[in-house]
């Protein structure tokens, strides 16, 4: 194929890629182009919002929320009577590039620079790789909630306590630490990931990475998918039992529970907790948590 031919080809890609990305973003309100445009690059009220890093007194928030876009966000707590939070990396001398930040109705907004039309996301620049570091005092009440997105930037949350613990990524790999919640949400395209802590009901989601959910206590629901990675879920033995449906096309499935199986659906003592676990080229593995 003539080289003019190929650049127009891909002149051509980019501009219908470039539509339909508009499209999403107008009509599926849940689609990632859509939840990108909304908060991570064209996000509403922008003019509330204060320039650079700061500081929150822990009674001023009660939910968190975080909108970046590539290098890593850190959360974490420390012995400190505030919440705090500043980001490292090149470009933040340029007020436009710098974080955003307000705290509005019991919610810390955190966004990773000015806002942009939606498709800023095709001509990110070099200087969006930050580090985004929140600090959480070690004696906060358990949060509402924690969400963050990202499109490449790495997510690394521990030690944290809230009722629901929501982390999406496009590219970039999650993993949590010593994290206590209700619920847990985590999903990313191709990243790798892994979350350990307490989960009352864990999902957990992930195209081409390899899923390890680590719980020190039994989810009475567990969601766990990847297509080419494998997939691990780790829980302490229990009384009341859990049914597990896995489904994977060419992998294996490795259970330590002594479970009753049917057709693709291992059940152990009285089937109380609803895991639902596939995968398509990856292994399952059902492990017991030991002390």
């Amino acid at each position: 194929m003539p080289r003019k031919v190929q650049i127009a080809l891909g002149v051509l890609a980019g501009v219908l890629l470039v539509i339909l990305a508009g499209i999403l973003a107008a009509r599926d309100p849940d689609s990632v182009f859509s939840q990108l445009s909304r908060n991570i690059f064209a996000y509403h009220n922008s003019n509330r919002y204060r320039v650079g890093g700061g500081s929150a007194g822990a009674e001023q928030v009660s939910r968190l929320s975080i909108h970046w876009v590539g290098g890593e966000v850190v959360i974490k707590t420390g012995d400190q009577d505030d919440i705090t939070f500043s980001e490292e990396g090149e470009g933040i001398i340029d007020a436009d590039n710098r974080m955003r930040y307000l705290i509005e109705n019991g919610t810390l907004t955190l966004q990773h620079k000015k806002s942009q039309p939606w498709y800023a996301l095709f001509c990110m620049g070099d200087n969006t790789n930050k580090t985004l570091t929140v600090t959480l005092p070690q004696d906060l009440a358990r949060l509402e909630t924690v969400t963050v997105e990202t499109v490449s930037a790495s997510v690394l949350i521990n030690g944290v306590q809230a009722q629901e613990v929501r982390a999406e990524s496009v590219s970039g790999k999650i993993a949590l630490t010593g994290v206590t919640c209700d619920r847990l949400r985590t999903d990313s395209v191709s990243g790798k990931i892994s979350d350990q802590g307490s989960f009352k009901q864990a999902e957990a989601k992930s195209v081409s990475g390899s899923v390890s959910v680590v719980s020190e206590e039994c989810p009475a629901l567990a969601d766990i998918q990847t297509v080419s990675g494998g997939l691990i879920l780790q829980i302490p033995k229990i009384n009341g039992g859990f049914t597990a449906v896995c489904d994977t096309t060419s992998g294996e499935i490795d259970c330590d529970f002594e479970t009753k199986k049917s057709g693709n659906t291992l059940i152990y003592q009285n089937g109380a907790a609803q895991f639902k676990l596939k995968t398509v080229s990856g292994d399952i593995s059902i492990l017991m948590k030991t002390a």
